[in-house]
């Protein structure tokens, strides 16, 4: 994956194994920030990186991390070093070496891109209150949909909605509602759910998939949250 966001190449460990590349360049765990600038990323290792664009062979010092939401990102440094361009209407890339130019076709996803959406800094909900939380997306922009995790609302009492997200510069802010008497915590890093980017980037034909009941839900439990008298919630 190209991504302009990024100043430096990336590739996963798990990747790093299924090729045939030179041991490491250094095995020392380095400290990196996502695009967000808030977000940590643990390298472990740089490995210099050959990939063949057709029959041009090229060549890139990358960051090796355990996790990320691709298996290769093509920074900024790959980019400048080939003179790498997009061109979106004729779907196309090409590099540049030695005033040699190399193109390709860009391979057009067939699936919708789903990336984690984690909390960027802790946050204590009050009770019967709503905060809107900023979160690291890990896309540069777009508009997204989002949708909640299941396991954090089997854990944690908290009223996420289904909704359509505008990202900007990698992060994004979800409002979270505290249905409880008692205030919550959730800690920086927290995966909040995730985002979906269907292939068009189009996602306004997502929006029929969105429960009303979420919002149905998150509206009761406001009104709800008025009456001081449990006794009366069912009148």
């Amino acid at each position: 994956m190209i991504d302009t966001g990024a100043t430096h190449s990336i590739i996963i460990e798990k990747t790093r194994r299924r090729t045939k590349h030179r041991k490491f360049i250094t095995n020392r765990n380095l400290q990196l920030f996502m695009g967000d600038g808030y977000s940590p990323l643990e390298a472990v290792a740089v490995v210099d990186l050959d990939i063949k664009i057709n029959s041009t062979l090229t060549t890139i010092s990358a960051f090796v991390v355990k996790y990320l939401s691709a298996d290769c990102l093509l920074g900024m440094d790959y980019i400048n070093k080939y003179k790498l361009k997009l061109d979106m209407a004729e779907h196309t890339v090409s590099i540049r070496t030695n005033q040699t130019t190399t193109m390709i076709s860009i391979n057009q996803q067939s699936e919708e891109l789903r990336l984690p959406v984690r909390l960027i800094n802790s946050v204590i909900i009050p009770p019967l209150q709503e905060v809107s939380v900023l979160v690291s997306a890990g896309i540069l922009s777009a508009s997204v949909l989002f949708i909640p995790s299941f396991n954090l609302k089997q854990q944690v009492p908290l009223l996420m909605c289904n909704s359509i997200l505008a990202v900007e510069r990698h992060t994004t802010s979800v409002p979270l509602y505290n249905p409880s008497h008692y205030a919550q915590h959730l800690s920086k890093g927290i995966i909040l759910g995730t985002i979906r980017l269907p292939p068009d980037h189009n996602i306004s034909l997502q929006v029929d998939n969105i429960p009303v009941s979420d919002n149905c839900e998150l509206n009761i439990l406001r009104l709800l949250a008025h009456i001081q008298d449990e006794t009366q919630h069912s009148k």
